[in-house]
């Protein structure tokens, strides 16, 4: 009997005649305990964790003011049993005890209300990264009458601490007279534990030996419901089957169906049968807020204070996993080490995570956190498709622990990797050079496996592994392998980037394309920085994130910096990148400081003519005239063309692109006329070089009806821009950015031609598209707004063009900053419309058209 549970005096057999001749029965029937009378509630005083508290009745036959944890002796007879006599509750093997601070979960309330009315539930284990979407649960649906739960759980979440607490819960409120706590890693295991609880029942016949098998079988068949005598209440039981490893261990021995037992299964497996067994409660991470208060409790029992804020960063950098907690707590309090050292050795990766383990664990735990999954690991690489695994969770431990797209492990990158390193694992099998093409299929079958084994989490789209999980599998390459290994998930990254982004993809592209600069970033073969890293901000600016873009190549330039020297042309191109989104991102005077510093390295490292250097030329002619200078761009970019002419020739798409960009300077300096020809006589070369349907083509195309748009020729504009947008919308589709780009023109050509009203209905259809494709904080979609509630204002709505544009400033300031020129262009528009509704016009709207492409 555990020493949890007190040792209460035996029932007084006087008070209830017919309990002092033992009931007679046959090994075929229930074992059944007399009624049980009240005890006063001193006699259970200090139980365990939780006081009794005076109740009601509980639905079993037994009536009075408070519930009985007293001994009941049951006197047993029959051929084949001992004749013993049995005190209850009778409880078999060690109940693990309680942690250290142990933190409530709602897992345990869904847990009794699925056992309540007998039944089975399997905890399984599932990691799962967004630990906020649901408050640490989740639950399937049930079928009609029957309770279906998934106790899903990666190894460390906590799975047998629940069990454990449901266990002493339901022994210190009376509700089990039998618990069998089975360690069920082996089969050997729970046979074992099935038999001390038919010997303590006395289920056994006197000198029957210790044959387990007939012992547990024996036990099985005393589990089953049977009728119950008068006067006697059937004994309930609770049966624990901890950390099932492989569902069949327990062929056969699954406890029956009852409404008088309770059956609870933990396991990291999330096979079909194990479904098929019973209810099913997902286990998750703790939440945040349970994370903290996890940490602050178990710090101040250690006389160890940190900052809340400390103690947040470090939970989310352990992916608050308890187990992960609890011992780094312990870590803290016996090296005297900050939350904050123990996060920056954890995520800059300066330490194995076998480090930062205490030297003894907490809560007699058994294995440290780096040590929890190495059996999964080593048992996954033995199924089928064997030494597939553990190179497969290897490259998704390089990515992001928060998402990674499920259709990078089946690219040519991931696959030729993948067969690359099991036939080093394997190379007797099957022939190296079979195995090295791997199948999309054995892929899907790797990550099922791993799946099941919950080493991983998959949906169609995305797979998610824990940061833990990650860590533990990148401390077991060697530095070469995590070479080989980065490298081999970049390739895989970009061949899976794809061309037009779906709504939503890019957080989970970005996310991964910065895990991998953390994790070492993947050179290439003339050992720069892979040409993922340079994709990924690039399109983070493309669609809109302008800020991020240049928080993102700050970021990457530093690291090219560290790694590569300030003269390697990565780092030059990296320069370019930060100065280019810092003009975009508002501060167009600083864009054209930085690349006026980096033309001067440029043409120090690489040369004036190399095409490098000409094209900061060309970016600091375009960064001058954006900040006033037109004449000087213009100029500049004369001086270009000339240089592109003698060194690349006339029909370079450089030089075209500075033909292009010296017909808008020369416009924008006061000659429309001069650009629209000089577009004209562009198009021709284009139409000849490129081919009409090329990028370049249309986009001069748009630029020439711009251009002459705004040297008056006004008469046919509407016409050619809708010619222009049906080409966009045959040749890149109806969401392209140039197309929507075209839509807006349009609407500005028709309000210009006289019918605002058509442009500002025009403007609100654009508007809604671009918030689905775009999102609501896109440049172009703030840029929409603005043109929607100017041309509403001229249309007669100067009160609505009024609110619009004073909530679209408050947006920009949000967004974009105070001192943005798109913000300053916002509030000269609001000045204006303020006036202009109550009929007093101070002077012109700003004009936010996009123009050109």
């Amino acid at each position: 009997m555990s020493p949890l549970w007190p040792k209460r005096a035996e029932k007084n057999n006087t008070a209830n005649p017919e309990s002092e001749t033992p009931k007679e029965i046959s090994d075929a029937a229930p074992l059944s305990a007399p009624p049980i009378a009240p005890v006063p509630p001193q006699a259970i005083a200090g139980i365990g964790e939780r006081a009794l508290e005076a109740r009601g009745h509980l639905g079993l036959g037994i009536s009075g003011d408070n519930v009985s944890l007293q001994n009941v002796a049951v006197h047993i007879g029959g051929a084949a049993l001992s004749g013993q006599s049995v005190s209850f509750p009778v409880v078999v093997g060690a109940v693990p005890a309680a942690a250290s601070r142990y933190q409530a979960r709602s897992q345990s309330g869904l847990l009794r209300t699925a056992l309540e009315n007998g039944g089975t539930v399997v905890l399984t284990g599932t990691p799962v990264s967004d630990t906020e979407s649901n408050g640490g649960t989740s639950q399937s649906e049930a079928e009609p009458g029957e309770a279906r739960w998934v106790l899903s759980g990666l190894g460390g979440v906590g799975k047998t601490q629940i069990a454990a607490h449901h266990a002493r819960t339901q022994l210190a409120d009376g509700q089990a007279d039998v618990v069998v706590w089975a360690t069920a890693t082996d089969r050997s295991g729970v046979l074992s534990a099935y038999a001390q609880a038919a010997r303590a029942l006395g289920l056994t016949a006197p000198g029957a030996g210790e044959d387990d098998e007939q012992s547990a079988a024996c036990f099985l068949a005393w589990l089953q419901p049977r009728p119950v005598a008068p006067g006697t209440r059937a004994v309930r039981w609770l049966i624990v089957l901890d950390n099932i490893t492989n569902p069949n261990h327990l062929t056969g021995l699954w406890p029956p169906a009852s409404p008088l037992g309770q059956t609870l299964a933990t396991t990291r497996r999330r096979d079909a049968a194990l479904r098929d067994r019973g209810t099913r409660i997902d286990v998750d991470v703790f939440t945040p807020a349970e994370a903290l208060a996890f940490l602050t409790r178990r710090l101040t029992d250690y006389g160890h204070a940190e900052p809340e804020q400390d103690l947040r960063t470090l939970a989310h950098a352990l992916g608050y996993l308890p187990l992960a907690l609890a011992q780094a707590a312990a870590y803290l309090a016996d090296t005297g080490h900050t939350a904050t050292a123990y996060q920056r050795m954890l995520t800059e990766r300066t330490a194995r995570l076998a480090e930062l383990t205490p030297d003894a664990l907490p809560d007699d735990q058994e294995l440290p956190v780096a040590a929890v999954w190495d059996l999964s690991v080593q048992h996954s690489d033995n199924l089928h498709p064997v030494g597939m695994t553990r190179p497969l969770l290897a490259l998704l431990s390089v990515l992001s622990p928060d998402g990674i797209p499920t259709v990078l492990t089946s690219t040519e990158a991931a696959r030729a990797y993948l067969g690359r390193k099991a036939a080093d694992a394997d190379p007797v099998s099957e022939a190296a050079e079979d195995r090295e093409q791997v199948e999309e299929r054995q892929v899907m079958q790797a990550l099922s496996v791993l799946h099941r084994l919950s080493l991983i989490d998959r949906t169609p789209d995305a797979i998610r592994v824990h940061a833990l999980v990650q860590h533990t599998t990148r401390d077991t390459l060697t530095p070469e392998q995590h070479t080989t290994t980065v490298l081999a998930a970049a390739d895989a990254l970009l061949e899976a980037w794809p061309e037009r982004l779906a709504h939503g993809a890019l957080p989970v592209l970005i996310a991964n394309a910065s895990a991998l600069q953390a994790a070492s970033p993947p050179r290439e073969e003339d050992d720069g920085l892979h040409t993922v890293l340079f994709i990924a901000g690039q399109t983070l600016g493309r669609t809109g994130q302008v800020t991020a873009a240049h928080t993102y190549f700050d970021d990457l330039h530093n690291t090219a910096h560290r790694l590569l020297g300030p003269s390697h042309l990565d780092t030059l191109t990296t320069r370019s990148n930060l100065a280019y989104w810092r003009g975009e991102a508002g501060d167009i005077q600083g864009a054209a400081d930085a690349t006026a510093e980096l033309l001067e390295d440029r043409i120090r490292i690489l040369g004036p003519e190399h095409p490098d250097t000409l094209t900061t030329r060309s970016n600091l002619a375009r960064w001058r005239g954006e900040a006033g200078d037109i004449q000087g761009a213009a100029d500049a970019t004369a001086e270009l063309l000339e240089d592109q002419l003698r060194i690349l020739g006339p029909e370079h798409p450089d030089t075209l692109t500075t033909r292009s960009n010296l017909t808008r300077w020369r416009g924008e300096a006061g000659d429309a006329q001069g650009a629209a020809d000089a577009y004209a006589e562009l198009l021709e070369d284009c139409l000849r070089i490129l081919g009409p349907e090329h990028p370049d083509t249309l986009t001069t195309r748009s630029n020439l009806t711009a251009w002459r748009g705004k040297a008056g020729d006004v008469q046919g504009i509407a016409d050619a821009t809708s010619e222009l947008l049906n080409d966009y919308l045959r040749i890149l589709g109806p969401e392209h950015l140039d197309t929507l780009t075209t839509r807006s023109n349009l609407a500005h050509w028709r309000g210009e031609a006289g019918d605002a009203q058509g442009a500002a209905d025009a403007y609100a259809e654009l508007l809604e598209d671009q918030l689905r494709i775009l999102g609501p904080e896109h440049p172009d979609t703030l840029t929409t707004r603005s043109n929607l509630a100017a041309w509403r204002g001229e249309a007669g709505d100067a009160q609505g063009a009024a609110d619009a544009t004073a909530e679209l400033l408050e947006d920009r300031i949000r967004i974009l900053g105070p001192e943005h020129p798109d913000t300053l262009i916002t509030r000269s528009n609001l000045t204006y419309w303020n006036a202009r509704r109550l009929s007093r016009p101070p002077g012109t709207k700003a004009s936010e058209n996009e123009g050109s492409n």
